[in-house]
């Protein structure tokens, strides 16, 4: 008898923990926005934050806490959500010595010129801090599908690790 996986959506703004298996994640209309995911391989733990913006600081100020049980909020901000993700995931005894961290999404929907120095280059400036953020916990990024001008629709797979992402219109690849 075969697993039957459950789906689950993580919208802008959500983190996702979990220990089962059988289980899949689905991102879907990954823009600028960027899709971090943290996965133990020995423990089978995995973490997945769907951020929006690279920091708190473009509202003028910290953002504020969501209120109890609101969603869509937890992970707008790479700034906050990195930090959140990982003590996450290490309460679900994710171990970052075992961890595998991919990334992708952070494309440039419309040319405002500069790269990613511009400030209106939201889905380079995510990537940018998402990494910053990780680093600063001494994590790396192993696997990234990050930039261009693409949408994507994204698949994880909690049995395996694997990040399954389909650009709009473009190329599928496995990380």
């Amino acid at each position: 008898m075969s697993n039957v996986q459950t789906a689950e959506v993580l919208k802008v703004g959500d983190i996702k923990v979990a220990n089962t298996s059988n289980r899949l994640w689905r991102m879907l209309n990954v823009g600028s926005s960027l899709v971090v995911v943290i996965y133990d391989r020995t423990k089978q733990v995995a973490a997945a934050a769907h951020i929006l913006l690279p920091d708190s600081t473009l509202t003028g100020g910290p953002a504020p806490t969501p209120p109890s049980g609101e969603e869509g909020t937890l992970a707008k901000f790479a700034d906050q959500a990195i930090p959140v993700l990982i003590q996450q995931f290490e309460s679900l005894g994710g171990q970052k010595l075992y961890a595998s961290v991919k990334m992708a999404g952070g494309a440039q929907m419309f040319n405002f010129g500069g790269g990613g120095g511009n400030p209106l280059n939201i889905g380079s400036r995510n990537a940018i801090a998402a990494r910053a953020a990780l680093s600063r916990l001494a994590l790396g990024v192993e696997k990234t599908d990050v930039g261009g001008n693409k949408v994507r629709n994204l698949t994880f797979s909690l049995e395996n690790g694997l990040l399954h992402v389909a650009q709009l219109g473009g190329r599928d690849l496995i990380l």
